[in-house]
This record gives C-alpha cells, sequence and structure tokens, in this order.
C-alpha cells in the first residue's frame, strides 16, 4: 500500500461505507443479472463482478485494492507527489489499487495540477540519438547544476535505473541529465514553501522522491529501486 492510505484505513472505511457494506453484500449472496438492478453507487462494479471477492472485510478485485470514495483524494494526492505522467502513474497502481473510472480520475487530477502545467514543455522536443545502455547500476552517470530561490543546486542520475540524487538550453549528449534536472527541480518548487524565505520542506521532498523512485519506468516495469 502507499504511504497515505493503509490496509487498516482501507478496512476502517470500508466497514463504514454504505456502498462498500452493500458491494460486500452482493459478493457474498451474487449479483443481480442487470446493472440497473444495482444502487447507482455499485453500478459501475458490474461488469468487474466476476473478479470481486473479499478478505478481511476489504474487497479486492483480482489482486487489487478497492479503495473506498472516500479515499480517492488522498491516494491521488500521493501518486501525483513526484508529479510524474499518467501513464507512469496509471502503471504505478496498475497491480495494487482499482475503482471504477480510476483512469478518468488519474487523468484529471494530472491535468489540474498547476506545478505540471507550469513546468511542462508544450511541445516535446526532438528525441536525441540513444546512447550506448549501460548493464548494470551507477556503471554510467550523468549530471547537471540548477538554480532555484538562491540556491544552486547538483542533480546525478543513474542511467541504468533512472535513479536521481539531489533548464537550461536541451543538449543532445547529456539527456538524462536533463530529464533529471527536470524531475528534480520541479519536486524541489513543489515542496518550497514562499511563506517561509523560500524554505525547502525536506520532509515533503524525500516523500515525494520516495513515490518517484517507487514507481515503475513504462518501459522496463521496474522502478529505480528494484533496479539499485
Amino acid at each position: 500500500m502507499i504511504n497515505s492510505v493503509t490496509w487498516y484505513d482501507v478496512h476502517l472505511t470500508t466497514s463504514s461505507d454504505p456502498s462498500m457494506i452493500q458491494l460486500l453484500h452482493f459478493i457474498t449472496d451474487g449479483f443481480p443479472d442487470c446493472h440497473l438492478d444495482l444502487l447507482p453507487d455499485l453500478r459501475p462494479y458490474h461488469p468487474f463482478h466476476d473478479s470481486l471477492t473479499s478478505v478481511d472485510g476489504i474487497v479486492l478485485y483480482n489482486d487489487r485494492v478497492i479503495i473506498p470514495q472516500s479515499l480517492h483524494h488522498r491516494v491521488l494526492q500521493t501518486l501525483h507527489s513526484a508529479h510524474q505522467g499518467v501513464s507512469q502513474m496509471c502503471s504505478h497502481v496498475e497491480s495494487s489499487f482499482f475503482w471504477p473510472d480510476m483512469t478518468p480520475a488519474i487523468i484529471e487530477k494530472w491535468e489540474h495540477c498547476s506545478s505540471c502545467n507550469r513546468m511542462t514543455p508544450s511541445q516535446p522536443s526532438v528525441p536525441p540519438t540513444p546512447p550506448v545502455q549501460p548493464a548494470y547500476s551507477f556503471q554510467s552517470l550523468v549530471s547537471h547544476y540548477f538554480h532555484h530561490c538562491s540556491r544552486n543546486y547538483l542533480v546525478a542520475v543513474d542511467r541504468y535505473s533512472n535513479h536521481c540524487t539531489s533548464s537550461v538550453a536541451f543538449t543532445h549528449s547529456n539527456c538524462g541529465a536533463e530529464v533529471g534536472v527536470k524531475i528534480v527541480k520541479l519536486l524541489i518548487t513543489d515542496n518550497t514553501d514562499t511563506d517561509t524565505e523560500d524554505r525547502l520542506d525536506n520532509n515533503k521532498f524525500q516523500r515525494a522522491m520516495f513515490q518517484y523512485c517507487n514507481t515503475p519506468d513504462p518501459d522496463t516495469h521496474l522502478s529505480p529501486a528494484m533496479c539499485n
């Protein structure tokens, strides 16, 4: 489970949610043949009813935990704390969580993020010539400096796992560092408190970096943490 929502949270919320209680009842006693025979809140679950089970009072869709309505916002907040794109956020939860229309909710969360709207380029750059791929972690590193709120930062990126450690004009020879700068600068900007002399909130920043390092890459399906 991701940091913001625990198994206990889901269990407690499910046990007090009338819709979830009804859903558990139908899982035990069987669903009606027609979705119109369900309450409106439960109708979106009808197409998935053959794959719904329950464990300790928590509803599962296959192996994925069904998140009650009142916890959707918390899950989306934590899921987007690293300010990654829709495909990466969906990849992060595709084996862990579920609720009907979860993907549209993720898209809406990303589209309404002011930081992403401000920092994301309006159109993609021309893709660089791919360099030789490393065979193991920290075989090849790229790095870059950037300046934010009167402070200088150095970002180092492991090209094998995309692990970041904490722009300028785009350069084809250093695209890995540019991507790392973009990610870390966005996280620093989003977690800097302008009311306290632009001071970085280290706890929030570390949690955001933790979220980033545990999000699977869309190509390898492995997170940076899994590669190290």
